[in-house]
């Protein structure tokens, strides 16, 4: 999911100018095209797999209306109907079933429909009964079958329209004994059906194009409103020089913990950075910025159980909370931790033996669902005691 959403907020730029643009020739980029055709994957083929039940129903239907206006060519329609055109139209369907990709599933209906038209218009051929001449506005429903219920797309629609014209006046399946006017004006009434089936279908796909555009545009928004209120919440419960959890962070943890723990014993460590005001004044503060940083993250990597905390109390000065240590656990912590910030020997001229930074450390025992004031007092005088014994060590 952080993936997809990353990779849309990548292309919030290119969606806009495909919007701007107009979405005139109704392509896209091919990133978002590619977008474009996996969203809409799922409502596409369940629109087609009824779409295309619906045509196969209507389509054998009309073998009622073969009997009246075909019927010297009756036989001859069935098999075309029946045995060549309704098997393809399985076929397709099937496919579309079997979720064939959305190119090839375009183009297949673009085959079928030219099938469909195609057929009628050799069966209207075959036939020389006059009543027949009746027959012809059937083509035109196909079309708008195509263009409005299918919803080819725009190309292939135009595709259609100007192979089912020129077909129908290469054909010219007009029986003996029909005036001559009536040709020209079917041929008329086809090119008006096509033009309002190409209008339609531009006019559809145009507005669901635009439609989806604005849809990535909104998700985006909401994604980087989402994205805002999560950084506002880390700076709001996470310190920003150390990225460790700050007071805030640490009393809603106390929180939960008294809900889910209670009576549970609580060890405290309250550790100080020892004469860090005297690093500051020798290193300045963009290098004492730098050393809290790094105590912090190696304060961190010491921290092995679930659900051990540690938070910048202020300053110099940051706390341990181990829930479910006593005050021997408590103890081996603050020593392990004295000793791997002593590990960094970060240079402190004048910070005694050594010369490196140090840090001193108090320890103390709680309860969860108590005042977490009292073990923090307790530990602030444990860390007394221990800078007043020389620093670089740990209390109790």
């Amino acid at each position: 999911m952080a993936i997809a959403a990353d990779k849309l907020l990548a292309q919030r730029e290119l969606i806009e100018q495909t919007l701007q643009s107009g979405v005139r020739w109704l392509f896209f980029p091919c990133t978002v095209e590619c977008m474009y055709e996996h969203d809409r994957e799922r409502l596409r083929q369940r629109q087609l797999w009824k779409g295309g039940l619906l045509a196969i129903l209507i389509y054998n239907l009309f073998l009622l209306m073969d009997r009246l206006m075909l019927p010297d060519i009756f036989f001859e329609a069935m098999v075309i109907r029946l045995g060549i055109v309704t098997p393809l139209m399985l076929a397709v369907l099937y496919g579309i079933r079997r979720g064939l990709p959305a190119h090839w599933r375009e183009l297949a209906l673009l085959v079928m429909n030219l099938v469909i038209i195609g057929s009628l218009l050799v069966m209207l051929d075959m036939s020389h009964y006059t009543d027949s001449i009746f027959y012809h506005p059937g083509i035109y429903l196909v079309l708008m079958f195509a263009s409005v219920v299918v919803q080819l797309n725009f190309w292939f629609t135009l595709l259609t329209c100007l192979f089912t014209i020129a077909l129908y006046v290469l054909i010219k399946p007009v029986p003996p004994g029909v005036p001559d006017f009536v040709f020209p004006t079917y041929v008329l009434m086809l090119v008006t059906t096509a033009l309002f089936s190409v209008f339609a279908c531009y006019t559809l796909e145009r507005n669901e194009r635009r439609t989806y555009l604005a849809g990535l545009l909104d998700q985006i928004r909401q994604l980087q409103l989402a994205r805002l209120n999560d950084e506002l919440r880390m700076l709001s419960y996470t310190d920003p020089l150390t990225g460790l959890a700050n007071r805030r962070e640490m009393s809603g943890y106390l929180a939960q913990l008294s809900k889910a723990r209670q009576r549970e014993e609580m060890g405290v460590i309250m550790l100080d950075v020892d004469h860090f005001k005297h690093f500051n004044d020798r290193y300045g503060h963009p290098a004492g910025d730098r050393c809290l940083r790094t105590i912090a993250d190696t304060l961190q990597s010491t921290l092995r159980r679930k659900g051990d905390m540690v938070a910048r109390f202020g300053g110099e000065e940051f706390v341990v909370l181990l829930p479910g240590g006593d005050l021997h656990i408590a103890r081996l912590v603050a020593e392990k931790m004295c000793s791997a910030i002593k590990a960094l020997r970060i240079p402190h001229q004048g910070a005694g033996e050594g010369n490196i930074v140090t840090i001193s450390a108090g320890v103390a025992v709680g309860s969860v669902d108590l005042d977490i004031d009292e073990p923090l007092r307790l530990a602030d005088e444990a860390l007394y005691r221990a800078k007043s014994a020389g620093r670089d060590c740990v209390s109790a």
